[in-house]
């Protein structure tokens, strides 16, 4: 009588309540199959598009916000911020506009380090530019998903559609195991056509939901090989590009190869070997070590103080092997900012080299 009490029902047993369950029930199943069988994929692409205030016309992306509207605003918020004309920012200029506790978050947004003290107008513009590639591939990668949503809806919609049918036939007294005989020769017939790209299907959904080695936008390399950048994912193929072709793979091979994502790195660290002669004196490379380090920890705001130099071996009595090993501050896909120092810091070492009287090994005949 408690339970009774607490759901507000009665112990009575009443004539018309097996009638009245049945109704509710036969309502809720027809409210079911108004509203269709699978919806998630959409539902989830929705949610997603009214989190970020998504436009739901997927085609007026591209028109939105050009590349020189995202720069003026750069612009106008730099100099807004930068109200003393010192020509950059720091996180006392960002304490003006924000609690303190949301300063740290704001400057890591616009390309700040930790220990960095400076933000110039190029970090900022170069920050904003990147949230706009971000965006627009946020709604391709929207539209990729909705695709492929739409494709699953439609075969799972089918597969319940038949039995749907199949159970209405139980209901009305048909011998079901009768139609199961021949439906089941077809089913068996059709895997050896389509059994192949069944497979590749589901290897394609476990790549694309579950593992996401990339997303739209991203620059990455295969196999360490080719260098490419994701145009569009699909159920079975994604399109790149590479150096300006149109590149189709199956995504059922991408599953067995090494994908190194440039957007997902973080700090490019450069990597060198030298190869000198075996009567180079160890003042010479203490010299060669010194030189280095005065010349990272007068760069802060292009290089990490810390590095590594090492001999690594002695090659046959005939030379010795030196590594050495720094980090850049900067991101891999920020390759227009990285490749301009490495590229410096590689010609500074010949010279350095050269001053010291560093000879290299020569190669064998």
């Amino acid at each position: 009588s408690g339970i009774n009490a607490e759901y507000g029902g009665s112990s009575q047993h009443t004539p018309g309540g097996t009638d009245n369950k049945q109704k509710e029930i036969e309502k809720e199943m027809k409210q079911a199959v108004k509203r269709g069988p699978i919806t998630g994929f959409k539902s989830w692409v929705d949610s997603v598009r009214q989190w970020h205030h998504l436009n739901p016309n997927m085609t007026d992306v591209q028109g939105d916000v050009s590349i020189q509207d995202a720069m003026d605003y750069a612009t106008d918020i730099f100099y807004n911020v930068d109200q003393d004309g010192k020509d950059y920012l720091t996180k006392a200029d960002f304490k003006l506009y924000m609690k303190p506790k949301y300063v740290e978050r704001a400057w890591k947004l616009f390309g700040g380090l930790e220990d960095q003290e400076k933000l110039t107008r190029e970090e900022v513009i170069n920050a904003i530019l990147k949230i706009l590639k971000e965006r627009k591939s946020l709604f391709i990668r929207l539209q990729d998903h909705e695709d492929i949503g739409q494709v699953l809806n439609d075969i799972f919609s089918y597969c319940f559609w038949i039995l749907m049918f199949l159970f209405v036939l139980y209901e009305y007294g048909v011998n079901v195991s009768v139609l199961l005989v021949p439906f089941g020769t077809m089913i068996l017939g059709l895997s050896f056509v389509f059994g192949v790209t069944i497979r590749n299907m589901f290897e394609s959904l476990i790549l694309i939901f579950f593992v996401r080695p990339f997303d739209v936008g991203d620059k990455i390399v295969l196999d360490s090989k080719d260098t490419l950048v994701v145009k569009r994912v699909g159920l079975l193929y994604t399109e790149f590009f590479a150096d300006g072709k149109a590149v189709i793979f199956p995504n059922a091979r991408l599953n067995l190869c090494k994908i190194e994502n440039f957007n997902r790195s973080e700090e490019v660290c450069v990597s060198l070997e030298l190869e000198v002669k075996f009567d180079t004196s160890l003042e010479q490379i203490y010299e060669l070590e010194a030189k280095i380090s005065q010349y990272l920890r007068s760069n802060p705001e292009h290089w990490k103080p810390d590095y590594t130099l090492t001999i690594a071996e002695f090659t046959n009595t005939n030379s010795i092997q030196i590594k050495m090993g720094a980090c850049i501050v900067a991101a891999w896909s920020e390759s227009s900012k990285w490749r301009p120092i490495k590229r410096d810091f590689l010609f500074k070492m010949r010279d350095w080299a050269m001053e010291i009287g560093l000879k290299t090994a020569s190669l064998p005949q």
